[in-house]
């Protein structure tokens, strides 16, 4: 296709060319005597392979996006106008979302009591920028996380765990209230343009059962859509770092506070759950972990095997908050609380330390960005211990603390399983940047889909034989499967936004026919 359209560029410059000769040796008279045709013979000689050079060569890059093939004369996009012929040449009549597309529904959920329901305390620790492959729990020779692997012996390790989106706040949603959050804009849209409700958040469900809950965070709220985010999901008391005194240690991030200056609030919060006697649901966020890795001035730096001075910072960050969780666990204990307690420890999102040549998270979606750790501890009456295998994502923390429970969801359905009844997991993960219109991804067993929206090429993963995400196979696949992958990956983010209708202006949620007839026109414009 690309040649195709270079050898059609070229035979216009030559039509272009040959025009200008003939019109510079045409004369208003017929006498051939006065013509100067060597002159404009030779000016077409020279004119032609200027022309058919410039046609032919390399793509323009704009900053860090190379769009294919732009022409750097004409500045005709090849590379988009083989895209767009592609899809109308493969898809036509095809271009419907397949059935790994999951039908999502914003309908009000009720936690129904069964026989089987225990008012066991739920306490969630989400670690900041924690990647899985950076724990002892998932690498064990290297020896960050040492308190975690100890945990992870008497808990269920969940194997292939993954955020839904690089994007702490956004994972808040997903983990708090087992939903797509989408993009970060769609997010920041909804939360910041009306006074946002999640009706169905861990915290209001939980509420209606006799719990009360907390979400203590040693970062501040004053950051995006942040503050109305935690409003949204309903907690009965919010501790952020505006409510916790300066440690000695001062800012270890441009955020907030070491995380041991949450240790004194929420052991004073436990002190009252154990005399008023209720349930309860407590959910703790990091802030040592987050870029640029900051650490208290006291603590003593180690060395481990890294990648680069930014990710030897980062892994005395996952030690740092390694004991951190130890204390926190430790806190429970001394209370007579932890045999009580599900106890759930996963991260945010994962971070990039130049393995696919960018440090920032918003650059892309490769698996150290998405993949985390994840233990569920279970109380000792009902302990399971073991690995939990399948594709899993954030999306099942909330059906599984409903689980472990005891009790029923009903009234809608969400697009997650619990970890503790589905053996079998998702067929497959779909994924979204923080920016708008960046990135997607899609995990469909051992193959990993990239798609760019048109501003660099697509991608495409074998992780079984390339869990690093080495070899690119886009093009090596069906080109059937690959736009297929595409038409879903698209399918998926205008369901997942149209979640949180007040954040996307005009655009109600539509029928299905609606939603095919939408995707099929994103995938033939490769862009939105």
């Amino acid at each position: 296709m690309r040649a195709t359209m270079v050898l059609l560029e070229i035979l216009l410059c030559s039509f272009a060319c040959a025009a200008a000769v003939f019109l510079l040796m045409r004369r208003k008279t017929f006498d051939r005597s006065a013509v100067p045709h060597a002159g404009a013979a030779r000016l077409g000689l020279l004119l032609w392979p200027a022309l058919a050079l410039a046609v032919a060569s390399p793509a323009v890059t704009h900053g860090q996006q190379a769009f294919a093939a732009d022409d750097p004369l004409l500045s005709i996009p090849v590379g988009a106008t083989e895209n767009e012929l592609s899809r109308m040449l493969v898809l036509r009549g095809t271009g419907t979302p397949s059935a790994i597309v999951p039908t999502l529904q914003v309908q009000p959920l009720i936690l129904a009591p069964t026989a089987a329901t225990r008012h066991w305390n739920v306490v969630i620790v989400m670690l900041e920028s924690a990647r899985a492959r950076d724990t002892t729990v998932y690498t064990p020779s290297l020896n960050t996380t040492p308190f975690l692997a100890e945990l992870a012996r008497e808990s269920l390790v969940v194997d292939h765990m993954y955020a839904s989106i690089p994007r702490t706040t956004d994972a808040w949603i997903s983990i708090l209230a087992g939903r797509y959050a989408g993009s970060d804009g769609v997010v920041g849209n909804w939360a910041n343009d009306h006074p946002p409700v999640v009706p169905s958040s861990m915290p209001r469900l939980l509420r209606a059962q006799g719990y009360t809950s907390a979400f203590f965070l040693p970062t501040t709220l004053n950051f995006g859509a942040d503050a109305a985010v935690v409003r949204a999901l309903g907690f009965d008391e919010v501790v952020p770092k505006e409510s916790i005194p300066e440690p000695a240690s001062g800012l270890v991030t441009p955020f907030g506070w070491e995380d041991r200056a949450l240790l004194p609030p929420i052991g004073r919060w436990l002190d009252q759950r154990a005399s008023d006697k209720r349930p309860f649901l407590l959910a703790v966020m990091t802030n040592i972990g987050h870029n640029p890795y900051g650490l208290p001035s006291d603590y003593r730096t180690q060395r481990f095997p890294s990648l680069n001075e930014k990710h030897e910072r980062y892994l005395n960050c996952m030690h740092y908050i390694d004991g951190y969780v130890h204390d926190l666990v430790q806190e429970l204990r001394d209370r007579g609380l932890l045999e009580n307690t599900l106890l759930i420890v996963l991260g945010d999102h994962g971070e990039a330390f130049g393995e696919h040549g960018s440090f920032v998270r918003a650059d892309g979606l490769h698996e150290e960005l998405l993949q985390i750790p994840m233990l569920v501890r279970l109380p000792s009456v009902a302990r399971r211990t073991g690995h939990i295998g399948g594709l899993r994502q954030q999306i099942d923390v909330l059906p599984t603390v409903a689980d472990a429970l005891g009790f029923k969801l009903s009234g809608g359905a969400l697009p997650g399983s619990s970890l503790l009844s589905d053996p079998r997991g998702h067929d497959a993960l779909f994924f979204s940047q923080y920016w708008d219109n960046r990135a997607l991804a899609l995990r469909v067993g051992n193959l990993k889909y990239v798609y760019y929206f048109g501003n660099d090429p697509p991608e495409t993963f074998d992780l079984r034989a390339d869990p690093m995400e080495r070899r690119n196979i886009a093009g090596k696949l069906p080109l059937r499967d690959e736009l297929q992958a595409q038409i879903d990956m698209l399918a998926w983010r205008d369901r997942a936004a149209q979640t949180f209708p007040a954040g996307i202006v005009g655009r109600p949620i539509g029928s299905k026919a609606r939603d095919f007839k939408r995707v099929n026109t994103l995938a033939a414009r490769g862009s939105r």
